[in-house]
C-alpha cells in the first residue's frame, strides 16, 4: 500500500476543497524547524578534522607536487585510518610525497606500516622523494601504465 506524501499547498487546497479547519504553525514553531535543519552540521572524527587541517595547511613538500601533479586525484583524504597525501579511487593507487622527516627510522617504520596497510585495502603504493624530479618522473610513468591497462 502506497502512502502518498503532500506539500503544504496540496493540504492548503485539500482543506478548503473539504471545508477542514487545519491548525497553521506558529512562528515560533516554523523557526525551531528551521534552526534544527541549520545548526546541527555533521561531526567531524578525528581524522577527518587532521585531513581537513592537512588540506588548509599544505606542507611545502605537497604543494610542489601539486603543481607537477597532471591528473585530478584527491589530496588528504581518509582511507581507513590513514590520511594518504595522493588517493585515487578508481585505479586504486595511493601516493606518499616523502619529505626530510621520512629519513628517520621512527618514521620508516610508520611508513611501512601505512604502506601495509593500503596493500591490505587493495592499494598500491607509490612514494615520491619531495623534491625530487626522477623519483616523480618513475612515478608518473608507474602510474601512466597503471592508467592503460
Amino acid at each position: 500500500m502506497k502512502c502518498k506524501i503532500y506539500n503544504r499547498n496540496e493540504i492548503n487546497e485539500l482543506s478548503q476543497t473539504y471545508d477542514l479547519k487545519l491548525p497553521k504553525p506558529t512562528l515560533k514553531q516554523l523557526n525551531k524547524k528551521v534552526k534544527t535543519a541549520a545548526t546541527k552540521p555533521k561531526k567531524l572524527t578525528r581524522i577527518q578534522r587532521n585531513a581537513k587541517e592537512l588540506n588548509d595547511n599544505l606542507p611545502a613538500s605537497e604543494r610542489w607536487f601539486q603543481s607537477l601533479w597532471p591528473y585530478r586525484d584527491l589530496y588528504n583524504q581518509v582511507l581507513g585510518k590513514f590520511i594518504p597525501d595522493v588517493l585515487n579511487r578508481t585505479y586504486r593507487y595511493v601516493i606518499e610525497v616523502d619529505g626530510s622527516i621520512h629519513l628517520t627510522s621512527k618514521q620508516k617504520r610508520r611508513d611501512r606500516r601505512k604502506d601495509n596497510y593500503y596493500k591490505s585495502k587493495g592499494y598500491k603504493v607509490f612514494r615520491v622523494k619531495a623534491y625530487d624530479i626522477v623519483s616523480y618522473d618513475k612515478c608518473l610513468t608507474d602510474i601512466n601504465k597503471l592508467r592503460l591497462r
